[in-house]
C-alpha cells in the first residue's frame, strides 16, 4: 500500500490508514528500552502547525494503547473492544 501524502516516511511498509493515521512496519527493529520497536504509526497534526507524530512501537506499547481506549469506550457507555488475544512468545 503507498503510503498516504502527509506520511514522511517512504521507508516503511504502510499496512493502513485513514485520514490522519497511517500505521507501517519499519524496514527494520529498532531496539528500545530492550525491546524492538517493529512499527510505526504516523499522526499528522495540521492544526498545530502542519507536521507528522512518529510513534515507532511494538506490542506492548500497542496493548497499552487499546487499555486506555477501552477506559474511554467504558466511560462513554460503550461496549469495549473485543478480547485481547495475547501472541506466543
Amino acid at each position: 500500500m503507498e503510503n498516504p501524502s502527509f506520511c514522511p516516511h517512504n521507508d516503511c511498509s504502510c499496512l493502513s490508514y485513514r485520514q490522519c493515521i497511517c500505521v507501517g512496519r519499519l524496514p527494520t527493529p529498532v531496539s528500545h528500552d530492550g525491546v524492538d520497536n517493529t512499527h510505526r504509526v504516523c499522526l499528522e497534526h495540521g492544526d498545530r502547525g502542519g507536521g507528522v507524530l512518529d510513534l515507532q512501537v511494538n506490542w506492548g506499547d500497542l496493548w497499552q494503547f487499546v487499555s486506555f481506549i477501552n477506559v474511554v469506550a467504558r466511560d462513554e457507555g460503550h461496549a469495549p473492544f473485543g478480547r485481547i488475544i495475547y501472541p506466543a512468545f
